[in-house]
């Protein structure tokens, strides 16, 4: 997508870190930006500094981690914006210090539902409507060097941020019509 002006983006965990940097970089390149996270105040702040870029913006509280919550989330980008041209499913967190052996079950429950959870919830949502809308639309899914390049002490990031390259490799596969050939 080469002109960006004008297009609609949603971008989850927006409140924060690399999330509020692209909600602020799409409003810089003249994108509505649509900011969820967990944190709605966190949302609120940042969705305020994008609408300051002279673009439109709305903030979403959203747990990515429940599917009804982010089919709400799409059901409003969509009645806001009426299409989605950029979603990027950035949405993240980690735990750090353990060794594989001493990430409890629910830090490991809770890094893959949010990492990779989030991510396939935001394909479920989005993605339907986005391939039925007109033009060109892109979905990011927001993996790291940790999912091609593992690190020591981060095992469950690691394994999650792999599952988002595979994701996004097959996604890519499919919209290029590869899918199509294997049987």
């Amino acid at each position: 997508m080469k002109d960006l002006n004008g297009k609609v983006a949603v971008v989850t965990g927006g409140g924060s870190g690399i999330g509020r940097g692209i909600a602020l970089a799409m409003a810089d390149a003249g994108m509505h930006v649509v900011v969820a996270d967990i944190d709605l105040k966190a949302a609120e702040s940042v969705a305020a500094e994008v609408a300051e870029r002279s673009v439109r913006s709305l903030a979403h509280e959203v747990d990515v981690t429940q599917r009804d919550e982010v089919e709400r989330l799409a059901e409003r980008a969509y009645d806001e914006f009426e299409a989605v041209h950029l979603l990027c499913n950035n949405a993240g967190v980690t735990t750090f210090g353990m060794m594989g052996t001493d990430v409890r079950d629910e830090d490991w429950l809770w890094v893959l539902s949010v990492n990779l959870g989030g991510v396939i919830n935001g394909i479920q949502a989005f993605l339907p409507r986005m391939q039925a809308q007109a033009g060109e639309k892109h979905v990011v899914n927001t993996a790291s060097i940790a999912g091609v390049h593992p690190s020591p002490i981060i095992a469950p990031y690691v394994a999650s941020k792999y599952a988002v390259v595979g994701i996004s490799e097959a996604l890519r596969m499919e919209g290029a019509g590869a899918s199509r050939s294997i049987r």
